[in-house]
């Protein structure tokens, strides 16, 4: 005949709670609740004792529901053992607790069901001990953070952003807000790429300008000067004349050009407000970044 049994549970977590300060960053966190209890029949007697089958359930809500976790201590597995009514299992030691599981569900209840009797109730409420599975996971699956150290220590469960495990390749990049909303159409999907590290500027890249040419004054004096031209005067046999006489042949002649002396000045100012053309510099990209500290970027797996 089937005994009622109770059972009064005792659910913490010592080896995460007391342990969790002594991990380091990105350190594993065991998955794994160290669960104890007494077994005792309805008068309060502790069962005999002994190993028995139980079954561990957790579920999100205190009453009927479906179990979203289950582990079996059996036989087949590991049976519980009870000592003066007293008994302790590790669970997860059997069916592995994923590592979101209490990130996921926020409110969770214990059910235990010993051999083949019914489930016990109530069902024990998990209280934040068991949450303390969270702060392994801090960091959400795909968050990305910035990382000083070598790429060969990068903590277990973390990869390089370089466009493999499933990771953006961030290498030689910065990284912009995505969102959307007026201005924000550049950015507003997910994994755009963009920009240059250098730049060549084209015609249309340059913002319309003028040269000025201010008034000013052009000047030209001129103090005087002279223009004189003298032939010689000769018998036309060994010099050259500078002309012939009628019948065609040298003669003595003589000829002389006046000289004048004359004085110019120009002074004319002229205002002008024009633009002026033509090519300046060279054609060749230049800097287009900010000042830099590079760092790697790694994603949480």
């Amino acid at each position: 005949m089937k005994r009622n049994r109770e059972i009064t549970v005792l659910l913490f977590i010592f080896m995460i709670v007391v342990s969790l300060t002594t991990f380091s960053y990105g350190s594993s966190i065991p998955q794994k609740i160290n669960y104890s209890g007494s077994l005792t029949d309805t008068g309060g007697t502790p069962v005999p004792d002994g190993q028995y089958d139980v079954e561990f359930n957790i579920y999100n809500v205190p009453t009927g529901g479906t179990a979203l976790w289950t582990e079996t201590w059996n036989a087949a597995t590991t049976k519980v053992v009870v000592s003066r009514g007293n008994f302790n299992a590790i669970l997860g030691a059997h069916a592995e607790l994923p590592a979101s599981f209490f990130a996921d569900n926020p409110v969770t209840y214990l059910g235990v069901k010993v051999g083949t009797d019914s489930e016990m109730l109530p069902r024990q409420r998990i209280t934040s001990v068991g949450y303390a599975f969270t702060a392994g996971d801090g960091v959400p699956k795909g968050g990305i953070i910035m990382w000083s150290g070598a790429e060969a220590n990068i903590p277990a469960g973390w990869a390089l952003c370089d466009g493999t495990n499933g990771t953006p390749d961030l290498r030689s990049r910065f990284i912009v807000g995505r969102g959307q909303g007026a201005g924000l159409t550049l950015y507003n999907d997910a994994n755009i790429t963009g920009g240059e590290e250098k730049h060549t500027l084209t015609i249309t890249e340059i913002p319309s300008h003028t040269h000025i040419q201010n008034a000013h004054n052009h000047g030209v004096t001129d103090p005087g000067h002279t223009h004189s031209y003298t032939a010689e005067n000769g018998d036309g046999q060994n010099k050259m004349r500078a002309g012939t006489d009628g019948d065609g042949t040298y003669g003595p002649y003589s000829y002389s050009i006046l000289s004048n002396t004359t004085g110019i000045t120009i002074n004319n100012q002229i205002a002008t407000n024009q633009s002026i053309g033509g090519l300046n510099g060279i054609t060749q990209a230049h800097e287009n970044r900010p000042p830099y500290y590079a760092l790697a970027f790694i994603m949480k797996l």
